[in-house]
């Protein structure tokens, strides 16, 4: 198999890559595995499984970040159209844009950070920051952000990137079909369901618009608001299958995208998991007995 058809990557090729990748999703075993071992176990768990090894020997979540941008740096590689694949990277490339934007209002250096692998070239979001012109991204891009170098909450221009680059992704995504913009629609969705789940367990915390994704939820609200923690999970897990079970049967790249997305669901799986661990062991310390360590 050489990749091509008639001079230009072919998707047999690049869904052959997704099946022989040296990085497939963790099974459960291996999860299981993680689960029980103690944090530097669990390390070097991530190393036997070939983890996020640009970072090896660094902190769990900086091998969640790494596993994450190898995985979108391939699929870049392999993609035989990237414009069907760049909208599945709206939260690298709201991360990108929010470290540079924070940079800037704090008045320090952009510098020293690897950035996601996004749909938008880091370099051009930087050069974009600096000349505080976001026109080379777009018109109705640069029309949402307008106004973000006057924000100073940084929570609020937070909401607001994502909110913009989100929204960008969605028209990209119609471009390439119903069935994309189906799942990103219901991923929007599904993320504002937990960001109100989470909500919900701070009393007293206020739930402005500012907080959730430009897409329409509204069915979920009242349900929701009848559902446990768990059911209202597993309800948006479910959801977002069921969108990729439509993608994979109608778009040549729906592999490509069910890795991605599964990968995605993978790092919130271990950023938890890992979190978890890192309670417990500070837990364990402040309980421990003046002297020990």
């Amino acid at each position: 198999m050489t990749g091509a058809e008639f001079g230009k990557k072919s998707y047999a090729f690049a869904i052959g890559c997704v099946k022989a990748t040296s990085h497939p999703v963790l099974g459960d075993e291996q999860l299981r595995r993680l689960r029980e071992a103690g944090g530097p176990a669990a390390l070097k768990l991530l190393d036997e499984y070939n983890y996020g090894m640009e970072a090896s020997g660094r902190p769990a979540e900086e091998r969640v970040a790494a596993e994450m941008r190898r995985t979108s740096a391939f699929l870049r590689e392999i993609a035989p159209d990237l414009s069907l694949l760049g909208p599945l990277f709206f939260e690298e490339d709201a991360r990108n844009l929010k470290w540079l934007l924070k940079a800037k209002l704090a008045g320090r250096d952009a510098e020293g950070r690897t950035p996601a692998e996004g749909r938008y070239d880091p370099d051009l979001l930087r050069l974009c920051v600096a000349a505080e012109d976001f026109s080379l991204l777009g018109d109705a891009l640069a029309q949402d952000l307008d106004g973000i170098f006057e924000e100073t909450d940084p929570m609020v221009l937070s909401c607001r990137v994502d909110a913009a680059v989100y929204a960008g992704a969605l028209r990209a995504a119609k471009k390439g079909g119903k069935l994309l913009e189906r799942l990103l629609r219901e991923y929007g969705a599904g993320i504002n369901r937990l960001t109100a789940l989470r909500m919900r367990a701070l009393p007293g915390a206020a739930a402005g618009e500012v907080l959730f994704l430009p897409v329409d939820w509204a069915e979920f609200r009242e349900k929701d608001a009848e559902r446990t923690p768990e059911e209202i999970r597993a309800d948006v897990e479910d959801r977002l299958d069921t969108a990729l079970a439509e993608l994979r049967g109608g778009e040549r790249f729906a592999p490509l995208a069910e890795y991605y997305f599964s990968k995605k669901r993978e790092a919130k799986k271990l950023r938890l998991l890992f979190a978890q661990k890192q309670w417990n062991e500070t837990a364990q310390k402040e309980g421990a007995p003046r002297g020990q360590a």
